[in-house]
């Protein structure tokens, strides 16, 4: 058996249970749990607060970081004792239309960890072995974690937004869960950062700590003036691209 933080009820709070360790399948591969972070929909999935709800009992959590312990048949990818990390998209059909596109994450057949199976709030946690990645050695199991999640979502966003080296990026909640992460991508894909945040404690993170180049503070402002003031802190011209976190 293994430890679990499983969902029994909506809004209550989760259950330490002793549960069964799970046995991997064909394709699947069995991880110890090293180190897991803890995302905002984790929330929704103890209150049952979605449209569409898991069915309960359910382990949460999907930003697993572990070990591969055991690897299930039809499996030639990965081995025992490689370092990896489960994230959100648990699989998906990887026939329709979206998944021979490489949009996997809006497939309508897709099934998701720690809310259509349980997740990484355990001992141990199955994971589709094409549906993982590999974490490198350089990085330790606590930072590999929230990056499944957070770092992946602010990472696509900054892509999406097709800023360039050089050119401006505003970051609209720059110094919450998500935008210190994507500060940091930012500044490491060559992009200079506007942050844009509420109140004068954050805009000393982020020009102080964060290392952004200008932050315009939401604080009493109009919708008007901060997008002037956006305008005004990126040389006078506003930003090539925003991402709103």
């Amino acid at each position: 058996t293994m430890k679990a933080a499983v969902v029994e009820q909506f809004g209550k709070p989760l259950a330490i249970r002793e549960v069964p360790v799970p046995e991997p399948g064909y394709g699947q591969v069995l991880i110890k749990i090293i180190a897991s972070g803890v995302c905002h929909t984790d929330l929704h999935v103890r209150d049952g607060d979605w449209y569409v709800k898991p069915n309960l009992p359910i382990i949460p959590g999907h930003e697993g970081a572990g070990v591969v312990v055991k690897v299930g048949e039809g499996v030639s990818t990965l081995k025992v004792g490689d370092r990896v990390g489960s994230a959100w998209l648990h699989d998906s059909c990887g026939h329709c239309h979206y998944c021979r596109a490489g949009w996997e994450t809006v497939c309508g057949h897709q099934a998701q960890t720690g809310f259509a199976s349980n997740g990484c709030f355990a001992e141990y946690s199955i994971a589709e072995a094409e549906y993982i990645g590999v974490i490198p050695d350089g990085l330790s199991y606590s930072q590999a974690a929230p990056v499944l999640c957070a770092g992946v979502t602010t990472y696509k966003a900054l892509k999406e937004t097709e800023v360039k080296p050089g050119q401006w990026v505003a970051i609209l909640g720059a110094c919450g869960g998500l935008g210190h992460v994507g500060v940091q991508y930012a500044k490491a894909m060559g992009m200079k950062v506007c942050a844009v945040d509420f109140g004068e404690e954050r805009g000393n993170y982020a020009m102080n700590t964060l290392g952004c180049r200008s932050y315009v503070d939401v604080k009493g402002r109009s919708s008007e003036e901060i997008v002037a003031a956006v305008k005004k802190a990126c040389d006078g011209e506003g930003s090539h691209g925003s991402v709103v976190l």
